[in-house]
């Protein structure tokens, strides 16, 4: 998926589980890979990037309501013009072996991985996280958390920051 102006892909009311795996997503204008009010989520080995380049508000991944846990691994997510990877207010997340590198191209408060509002557990696990603009982590309001194995290096505020 490549080279429109609005978003990549946009899945919204699913009553299943979404996969969305093995793709290369890049130069796309808006939130590229837009996930929302659905049964929950498989986000996997995919390359995302150079997105939202003339947008600095738009995001790379945006996953939001989802009922049921959420999983995001093995993707490569970098140089987007604002935040990485966004996940709000569903039921729980694993986020693991990711690279998330390079994003807020556009946007000096973009995070590498923002995640917010969640009713449920969050693992973050063995994740790369380098080099974005604002904080690499940023936890803000989740149920529990647990976070272990990851490496954030060279981001232009907090390495993690829990609130």
């Amino acid at each position: 998926m490549e080279g429109t102006r609005a978003a990549g892909i946009v899945i919204q009311k699913m009553k299943g589980k979404v996969e969305v795996r093995t793709n290369v997503i890049q130069n796309n204008g808006k939130d590229v890979l837009f996930l929302s009010d659905s049964q929950g989520a498989v986000v996997a080995q995919n390359l995302i990037q150079k997105n939202a380049a003339k947008d600095p508000s738009r995001i790379g991944v945006r996953i939001q309501e989802m009922s049921k846990k959420v999983e995001v691994q093995a993707n490569v997510i970098q140089k987007n013009g604002a935040v990485g990877l966004m996940l709000s207010s569903s039921q729980g997340a694993v986020i693991a072996n990711n690279l998330v590198q390079e994003n807020g191209t556009k946007n000096r408060d973009a995070r590498g991985i923002e995640i917010h509002q969640m009713g449920a557990t969050v693992e973050v696990k063995a994740n790369r996280v380098l080099q974005n603009a604002a904080q690499g982590i940023l936890l803000e309001s989740v149920a529990a958390a647990v976070i272990e194995k990851n490496l954030s290096q060279g981001n232009g505020n907090c390495g993690f920051c829990i609130s």
